[in-house]
């Protein structure tokens, strides 16, 4: 019979590795602790060991969840008058695959693309959207979904509760920093590391923004949406997006879910791997996967959102889906089309319909609900490069964002209003019972 750890074990000095019958058996023995009153130091560094062992091994999420491991840490959340229990609670919640009901009316899905700098527009919109409805992002949505640029600006306003202002602020800083390389360095760079700029410094970056937190940490705070940011890996077969959650999928729609994902890891590694564009930035290995950009793959990650979203609130309907693109460059006069194309033109065009974001566009208008969809993608004076780091430059791509808001004020009034639509009495009074009846299941 394994030996079962003591009961006030610190989470630091548990073993390298644990059998299948000693996680099961440590899980529940420490459900049987949390079920009866004690101590709020003991209760959170059981809940600290809980979290590391369903992280560790996922595979035990199963058998807690058929243990009544939910119910068990659901009647601890509702006991406790100790803050750090209930968010150590909410945390166990999120990696057991358990999710409140959504905030307003129905589901509310934030999806930000990629562009590299050009997610300074997307900022600037954000920044209009809060104006308008007066909650900051977070409060606004239940999930947040994005890829590369939207990756960043979807951890830092999500996952990390960032006020608006001070993400440009990280915007800014990033872009001056890291986009100053010399040519030579970087052309030295892009032909041993396939990275024309410096990745150590980017790590940096990224580490002094979102520090050492990990995805499923973010979880802790009560209100926090579910956030995922997409990459794309590289090692397998076939290009296969993955996607780094704060948040474990439910037991019963888990096998229906079409991505690999997990919870697991630090909010820069997600950053990181989601944003590592090939040609500025080396690819990243986590684990057995090598991870680069994820738009490579998915540029307009909506339709991941929704099906995430589908997943974890298979009951619920979508209330508000707003999808943020980084902005599109048409030419004021087409060139004729050409009798023939050179092998370059071929290789851009096939680049850009495998990342055509508009094409999405046009699948979610066909196949969500009339004023359920609403895709805000401003025209650009100029197209813009992913590293683009002049001030003026910026700053014209924050007012082309405020002139689209202008010109389409209707349009985005509209998705204010629905997303600020308030759950119905009726909603609450089925969300309590239908807990009620859950606990006594």
């Amino acid at each position: 019979m394994p030996q079962l750890l003591d009961p006030n074990t610190d989470v630091s000095t548990l073993p390298s590795f644990m059998s299948r019958s000693a996680v099961e058996q440590r899980i529940n023995q420490l459900l049987q602790y949390m079920s009866r009153p004690d101590s709020a130091l003991s209760t959170r560094r059981r809940l600290r060991e809980l979290s590391s062992l369903l992280a560790t091994y996922p595979d035990a999420i199963h058998y807690a969840v058929a243990n009544r491991a939910i119910q068990t840490v659901i009647r601890l959340n509702q006991r406790s008058e100790e803050l750090m229990v209930r968010q150590h609670s909410n945390q166990v919640l999120a990696l057991l695959g358990y999710c409140e009901p959504p905030k307003g009316n129905g589901i509310r899905i934030l999806s930000i693309d990629g562009g590299g700098t050009r997610g300074i527009l997307v900022i600037e919109i954000l920044r209009e959207l809060e104006r308008l409805s007066g909650k900051p992002v977070h409060e606004m949505f239940d999930l947040i979904c994005g890829v590369s640029t939207g990756a960043i600006i979807g951890m830092l306003l999500g996952a990390m509760r960032t006020p608006i202002d001070e993400c440009e602020e990280y915007y800014h800083r990033f872009s001056s920093h890291l986009f100053k390389s010399d040519f030579l360095r970087g052309a030295g760079r892009l032909i041993w590391s396939h990275a024309y700029y410096d990745t150590t410094v980017w790590e940096k970056i990224l580490k002094d923004i979102y520090g050492e937190t990990l995805m499923m940490e973010s979880k802790q705070c009560a209100g926090t949406p579910s956030v995922l940011a997409i990459s794309a890996l590289m090692n397998k077969p076939s290009i296969e997006a993955f996607l780094f959650r704060n948040y474990e999928l439910p037991i019963h729609t888990r096998s229906l879910s079409q991505y690999e994902g997990s919870s697991k890891y630090k909010i820069w590694q997600a950053v990181r791997a989601s944003a590592a564009a090939p040609g500025y930035f080396e690819e990243i290995r986590l684990d057995q996967y090598v991870h680069q950009d994820g738009g490579l793959l998915i540029n307009n990650p909506t339709a991941v959102a929704v099906h995430e979203a589908k997943m974890l609130w298979p009951s619920e309907h979508i209330q508000c889906v707003l999808s943020l693109g980084s902005g599109r460059f048409v030419p004021q006069l087409e060139e004729p089309p050409s009798r023939t194309t050179s092998l370059k033109t071929k290789i851009i065009k096939l680049i850009d319909s495998a990342t055509d974001t508009e094409m999405v566009d046009r699948l979610m208008k066909d196949l969500l609900p009339p004023k359920t969809y609403f895709r805000i993608n401003p025209y650009l004076t100029e197209m813009g490069t992913l590293d683009e780091n002049r001030r003026e430059k910026l700053d014209q791509m924050k007012a082309d964002a405020r002139k689209y808001l202008r010109k389409n004020d209707n349009k985005f009034t509209e998705a204010v209003t629905e997303l600020t639509q308030k759950r119905k009495v009726r909603q609450h009074l089925e969300d309590w019972l239908r807990l009620q009846y859950y606990l006594r299941v």
